[in-house]
């Protein structure tokens, strides 16, 4: 079974959009796991994260 993964910034808006992202999910029985992150303030810093969390998610889940 594949797993979703994904962060967000934990303004609001991100969290709403992750909830749906879940909701998704649940819906098709696919594992997901997601993570807040916090506000950098900059759009590129927010996304530096990106690949090492890609990474993270591989070594904790690598049966997935």
């Amino acid at each position: 079974m594949p797993l979703v993964v994904g962060y967000h910034n934990e303004a609001i808006p991100y969290k709403i959009e992750a909830l749906v992202t879940i909701r998704s999910c649940i819906k098709f029985g696919l594992d997901h796991h997601t993570v807040g992150v916090s506000n950098l303030r900059v759009w590129q810093k927010n996304t530096w994260n990106t690949a090492q969390f890609k990474l993270d998610c591989l070594e904790k889940f690598p049966d997935k």
